[in-house]
């Protein structure tokens, strides 16, 4: 692919460097930075002496290097674009640099510092739109100094220092999306698993933390951060358990596609967006700025024809996002419905209690209680329990070889309540809203009673009697059915409270072998997504403690290798086209295997064979 032409410099073959230039340009990520630095310059005027630089060929070169696992530093793409690229490969990138010119740089070395000094002041004149710490330096401050130069912003600096870091994360994911050759491939319906992974760039030092005196990263946008058994903490302070690393960096939160529930390996797993921020156990924010790159570049499959009862994608993620505060709602107004684990102190079964603002003299009881994120008949709250532990991994819970498991199921399951609606956001009240007071929503659903669905025998609901005995099992409720209106009525429409509403999982229950295995699936992919971009293989960086300091250079880098990760992922390692062979487009993915092994089906076909018949399975619940 590439061979050494003496210390420090490559070829680099015409179909490679084709298929980096191709992938550049289909991101349109030159275009977007040159309409925020006034657009390209147009004809006329005298031509310059100097050697022409373009921002295509930087991020071309960048490319070049992630692609054969070095990192790219200014100098490095200095170089590259100075004496690995050939005048023909130059040319095709609007780089202008003469013979004459050439020959200096290799003759005089005080020429070639002057050269690179004019070049790198080049490249961060033309970044400074991306960079929402332009004006602070990019070397080691105080705390206080910091803290200090960031409050003598104006109204002005700060609305740049905004509008930069939102440009710099559309530049980045322009970079990604332009990496995914099929944005709505078959088997695809939307479902994503979102997760942080931190890249360290600066070791803690004597004299560095977060008091004022103390001195923080280089790297404006790092933060000193703190990681335990399981946790992850901004700051040194305060942290409870045992340091296993301390370190100044930054968290790359992630959205990996995969396929629907039947088939989520046969979809090829890549990043398609990605966003910046400190280092935490999950961020909200960053996931959301994601989710809207993910949205704008086209990599979502749903339109806006498609039907109130088109299937809702998952949003996978470890138990640090659903903790946050605004969570589930951020979920919810872009139209996915969460899959996680909770956290052992949680209190995951409570009641449904009446609307504050009920009309309802007697304030009767909804009846529906919530365990572990899923909605039962009131019945089930002598089956449940405190509930502490139900949702476990699947190696926990086949130590017996899953039979414990499968008959709470078969006894549990069964006492879901039925949903005749999706959860909506609606007034707390129904009828005409109060012309004084203030328009209050909550997340609502409408549930049946089992009983009305068939799935059990209650004999507050007579009709459901009919049901043969042997096949359907019969429940003894000790209350009235005017004491619950899940019971009087058959349905009822139910409110959630905050809590409630960080716990509800539609799609899987929690604690079924669907959700078990469906999680561990789609986090296993997660996982080596992350696995693939930091391995020694592919950009073979796991952190950045040198290399450029400036936001915009290291966004970029980290960008490239997500992009570069992904093309392979689809195209395979490029091997040399014949001689004489022009590329004009990017060449055709590889067509994706047909994967069973370890997948969630093939655990749930290994499951049925352990317990010699098949295992419960979540009801039909509509």
């Amino acid at each position: 692919m590439t061979t050494r032409r003496g210390e420090g410099t490559y070829t680099i073959k015409n179909t490679l460097f084709t298929q980096m230039r191709l992938l550049v340009e289909a991101s349109g990520a030159e275009a977007y930075v040159e309409g925020l630095n006034g657009g390209p310059k147009g004809p006329g005027g005298r031509p310059s002496a100097e050697i022409k630089y373009t921002f295509r060929a930087v991020l071309v070169a960048m490319a070049f290097l992630t692609y054969v696992g070095i990192l790219p530093s200014m100098a490095e793409v200095f170089r590259v674009m100075i004496w690995v690229f050939t005048d023909e490969q130059r040319a095709s990138l609007g780089v202008i640099l003469s013979e004459e010119d050439r020959r200096r740089l290799c003759r005089d070395e005080l020429a070639q510092r002057r050269e690179y000094t004019r070049f790198q002041q080049w490249l961060t004149r033309l970044l400074t739109c991306l960079d929402s710490h332009a004006d602070i330096p990019a070397r080691r401050l105080t705390n206080a100094d910091a803290k200090l130069r960031l409050s003598k912003r104006n109204k002005e600096t700060s609305a740049r220092s905004l509008q930069a870091w939102l440009s710099a994360h559309t530049v980045v994911n322009l970079i990604v999306a332009g990496s995914v050759a099929d944005k709505a491939p078959a088997g695809y319906e939307g479902d994503i698993v979102v997760d942080e992974t931190t890249y360290d760039v600066s070791a803690v030092r004597r004299g560095d933390g977060t008091k004022p005196h103390a001195y923080r990263s280089p790297v404006a946008m790092a933060a000193l951060y703190r990681r335990g058994k399981g946790t992850v903490q901004d700051g040194a302070d305060g942290f409870s358990g045992t340091t296993e690393k301390m370190a100044e960096g930054i968290g790359v939160t992630a959205i990996v596609r995969h396929g629907a529930v039947k088939n989520i390996r046969n979809v090829t797993p890549l990043i398609t967006a990605i966003s910046f921020g400190r280092t935490t156990s999950g961020s909200v924010q960053a996931t959301e700025m994601a989710l809207k790159h993910h949205l704008a570049n086209g990599l979502d499959p749903r339109k806006p024809t498609d039907g109130k009862n088109r299937r809702q994608p998952t949003c996978t993620t470890d138990m640090g996002y659903n903790v946050k505060n605004g969570w589930a709602e951020m979920l919810y107004r872009y139209g996915y419905s969460p899959v996680g684990r909770y956290p052992a102190p949680w209190h995951t079964v409570s009641e449904l209690l009446p609307l504050a603002g009920d009309r309802d003299p007697d304030q009767v009881a909804p009846g529906p209680i919530m365990a572990s994120g899923a909605i039962y008949c009131p019945f089930a709250a002598g089956l449940i329990g405190d509930d502490k532990g139900w949702v476990r991994r699947s190696a926990d819970l086949l130590k017996d070889g899953g039979e414990e498991r499968d008959r709470a199921l078969a006894a549990r399951l069964p006492l879901l309540m039925g949903t005749n609606s999706r959860l909506r956001m609606a007034a707390l009240n129904p009828g005409r809203p109060s012309k004084t007071a203030p328009r209050v929503e909550v997340p609502k659903v409408d549930l049946i009673c089992p009983a009305v669905q068939g799935r059990v025998r209650c004999p507050l609901k007579p009709e459901s009697m009919i049901a043969p005995s042997d096949q359907v099992r019969t429940i003894q409720p000790t209350w009235a059915a005017e004491s619950k209106k899940c019971c009087s009525q058959g349905h009822v429409t139910v409110a959630l409270n905050p809590q409630q509403f960080k716990q509800y999982q539609p799609a899987y229950v929690p604690g079924s072998w669907e959700h078990t295995y469906f999680y561990e699936a789609v986090r296993a992919l997660n996982e080596r997504a992350f696995g693939i971009v930091k391995s020694p293989h592919e950009s073979n960086v796991q952190k950045m403690n040198w290399g450029a300091r400036r936001e915009p250079i290291i966004m970029l880098s980290i960008a490239l290798m997500v992009a570069i990760t992904n093309y392979k992922r689809q195209w395979g390692v490029i091997e040399p086209s014949e001689e004489g062979e022009e590329l004009t487009e990017l060449a055709k993915p590889e067509e994706p295997e047909e994967l069973t092994i370890g997948s969630y089906l093939e655990n749930l076909a290994k499951l049925a064979r352990r317990l010699g018949r098949p295992p419960t399975m979540i009801p039909p619940r509509t």
